[in-house]
């Protein structure tokens, strides 16, 4: 993570640019080697290639993510859709902690490459259905609301 700051450091603002940090690592040593590597953590990851703007951004969708699931967990009425709403917040929270420990939530190609896609694309469907969810019931109201 030193060398990360180190990286994150001579581009903050805007990054390096996708996947371009790989190929600056071998400019720090690394216990004596100047190899290339990455950072297994996916917040060093959005740092290094999309600077603190990137970051902030990212940071803003996660805390949307999670303020929406939060408000739907409490108004929605059936079970499903409830426990929908709670299992995509547990997997918003899991993948949080995930892209701390070296799990790719959103992979690039130099690191866990184009198969960790098929792993990290359920996640982001999930999301997705959560999304879907609010347009459903913010619909169902507005159609109570004109009757």
């Amino acid at each position: 993570w030193p060398i990360m700051y180190e990286l994150v450091k001579m581009s903050p603002v805007l990054g390096l640019g996708p996947s371009n940090y790989y190929l600056y690592t071998p400019m720090y040593s690394l216990l004596g080697w100047f190899v290339k590597f990455n950072s297994h953590n996916n917040y060093w990851d959005i740092a290094a290639t999309t600077g603190i703007v990137g970051l902030g951004l990212f940071s803003w969708l996660y805390v949307e993510l999670a303020a929406m699931g939060w408000r739907l967990r409490a108004r929605l009425q059936d079970g499903f859709s409830r426990g929908y709403a709670a299992g995509a917040l547990g997997g918003l929270a899991g993948m949080f902690a995930a892209g701390w420990m070296g799990d790719w939530f959103l992979p690039f190609t130099y690191n866990i490459g184009f198969p960790g896609f098929r792993a990290a694309m359920f996640a982001w469907l999930f999301l997705g259905g959560l999304m879907a969810l609010e347009q459903i019931l913010r619909n169902d109201e507005q159609l109570a609301g004109s009757a």
